[in-house]
C-alpha cells in the first residue's frame, strides 16, 4: 500500500468553521488529537477500504485495511506532537530548551522503531508528525505565550521562518528520518497550522 497523503485530509480545516474552532482551541490546550481526528474522519471518507483509529494499542493514529472480522493489517502508524511556532524558534528568541521538539519527535520515532509488530503489520509505514501552530497576532488569553513577550520585538514572519527552518533541518537530522510531506493550512485570519510528517528514507 502507498503511504497516506495528508494534504487532502487537512483541506477541511482551511479557513472553515472547523479550522476557526481549532485555532481557538489551540490557544487554550494542546490539540494534536483534534487534528488527528480530522485526518481520521476525512481519511475514512476518502479511503473507504481503510480504517482510521485513534489510540489503538496506545498509538496516536493507526490506518488499517478494512477487515471483515477483527483488525486488518496495519498500513500506517502515526505518532504526533503539537507545538507553537515559538516553541521551535527558540534559537532565534534565545529562550531555553532549544532542542525540546527534536527530542520529543525523536522519542516518538524511537517508540515506533522499537515496537515489535506482528507479521501481518511488519510492512507498515511509521510516521512521526509535528503540528506547529503559528499566530501572527497575540491572543489576549493565550495560555502558553501571553502577549508573545518572548518574541523580543521580532516580527511574526521571522518567528515563522525560523520555525520552518528548524522543522525542515534540525528535526529530520535528529530523528534520522526524511521530511516526507509538509502541509500549510490557514485556520483563520491570524492562525496557521504548519504540518510536518517524517518517515524513514525509502531504500532503493
Amino acid at each position: 500500500m502507498e503511504p497516506i497523503v495528508f494534504a487532502p485530509l487537512l483541506e477541511c480545516l482551511s479557513e472553515t468553521t472547523a479550522g476557526s474552532r481549532l485555532a481557538k482551541l489551540s490557544v487554550q490546550t494542546k490539540v494534536e488529537k483534534f487534528v488527528l481526528a480530522e485526518i481520521a474522519f476525512a481519511g475514512e471518507s476518502r479511503h473507504p477500504k481503510l480504517e482510521f483509529w485513534l489510540e489503538e494499542l496506545r498509538r496516536d493514529l493507526t490506518v488499517r485495511q478494512v477487515a471483515d472480522i477483527g483488525r486488518g493489517p496495519l498500513i500506517e502508524w502515526i505518532e504526533a506532537k503539537m507545538c507553537y511556532s515559538d516553541c521551535v524558534a527558540r534559537a532565534l528568541t534565545k529562550k531555553s530548551r532549544i532542542e525540546e521538539y527534536c527530542d520529543l519527535v525523536a522519542q516518538d520515532a524511537a517508540k515506533q522503531d522499537r515496537a515489535e509488530l506482528p507479521p501481518a503489520d511488519l510492512d507498515a509505514i511509521r510516521t512521526a508528525a509535528l503540528f506547529v501552530f503559528h499566530r501572527a497576532e497575540p491572543h489576549p488569553r493565550h495560555v502558553y505565550y501571553p502577549a508573545f513577550k518572548n518574541r523580543r520585538n521580532l516580527s511574526h514572519d521571522k518567528i515563522r521562518q525560523e520555525a520552518i527552518r528548524y522543522c525542515t533541518e534540525n528535526i529530520p537530522k535528529r530523528v534520522e528520518r526524511v521530511l516526507a510531506e509538509r502541509v500549510e493550512i490557514r485556520l483563520d485570519p491570524t492562525t496557521e497550522m504548519l504540518c510536518f510528517f517524517y518517515r524513514r528514507a525509502v531504500r532503493a
